[in-house]
């Protein structure tokens, strides 16, 4: 099965059936629907995030913070060398 994001790279014309499924997702676990948005949202920039299920509102924003400069930074790394 493709993620979300791999459809919107590369099978463009499922798009719409994407968002439709994912809504359905969304609708009957809104958490994990969320997540699921947001790592599409970071992958789109080039960042892998595993977010797990818990509310947004009990996540420790600094370390979601901190895991995705240093990903950024092993990344930048690897571009550079």
């Amino acid at each position: 099965m493709l993620s979300c994001t791999e459809i919107i790279k590369h099978k463009g014309k499922f798009v719409e059936l994407a968002a439709s499924k994912w809504l359905e997702r969304y609708e009957a676990n809104p958490i994990a629907g969320l997540n699921e948005l947001l790592v599409v949202l970071f992958e789109a920039c080039g960042v892998t995030l595993d977010l797990k299920e818990e509310p947004l509102s009990e996540m420790d924003v600094d370390d979601v913070v901190k895991e995705l400069v240093s990903h950024v930074e092993q990344v930048s790394f690897c571009i550079c060398w």
